[in-house]
């Protein structure tokens, strides 16, 4: 990948995430299979008389079920430099590695004017327009000092055409030029998208390098 690019396109081994529901679903729903196969076995030794001690107490799941059978959350992806995240859906968490420090980041959006989706009801928005959009980024759970910059934000639009963005805090104040240990930090991410799909990339890596981008989606009818 060339310094400052990237590719909107998932790749093959990250199974499609950002057309489906990805690796971590398909988890949960293994694991659900297997919770309920549990399930059934019991009812069996239960109806057979079988002597096998069940812990049937509310709240609590059976003793013996395999540790593997147990659902647990959804594990976030790690973007590094040596292997960003390049395709992951708008809306997901992504951890973050740095050489300063770690972050989860989400991109959620983007949001567009009300009048934008108005005009584009009646037939007046023009096709192939940009339409001012906003991204909601948040950065959590830091270690370390992240650093923040607009020129950090890029968007590649569905013509691949690169637009630069600038940044906002909801409250009007300053936005600041790090994130630290112990901080949350929510920030408006101001720029343009045509409609249909593009990226909206994050580059705090030297040479503005991607570490994630996010697949959104614009559709104004």
């Amino acid at each position: 990948m060339t310094s400052g690019a990237f590719d909107a396109t998932p790749s093959d081994d990250r199974g499609g995430r950002a057309f489906g529901p990805g690796r971590r679903w398909a988890f949960l729903a293994a694991a659900a299979v297997a919770v309920a196969a549990a399930v059934a076995v019991v009812l069996v030794l239960t109806a057979g008389g079988g002597s096998k001690a069940v812990d049937n107490t509310y709240g609590k799941l059976p003793s013996w079920l395999p540790p593997t059978a147990i659902a647990s959350k959804p594990q976030y992806e790690v973007a590094t430099a040596q292997k960003p995240v390049l395709g992951e859906e708008q809306g997901y968490t992504v951890r973050a590695e740095l050489p300063t420090g770690t972050v989860d980041v989400t991109a959620v959006g983007p949001s567009v004017p009300s009048y934008v989706t108005k005009y584009a009801e009646t037939g007046v928005w023009p096709a192939g327009r940009l339409v001012p959009s906003t991204f909601s980024v948040t950065f959590a759970d830091v270690k370390g000092t992240i650093p923040i910059s607009a020129g950090a934000f890029q968007v590649e639009d569905a013509q691949y055409r690169f637009i630069r963005a600038s940044l906002s805090m909801k409250d009007r104040r300053a936005v600041p030029t790090v994130v630290r240990t112990g901080q949350t930090l929510t920030l408006l991410v101001h720029t343009k998208t045509l409609e249909g799909q593009g990226a909206v990339a994050w580059l705090p890596l030297a040479g503005r390098k991607t570490l994630v981008a996010w697949i959104y989606q614009v559709e104004l009818d």
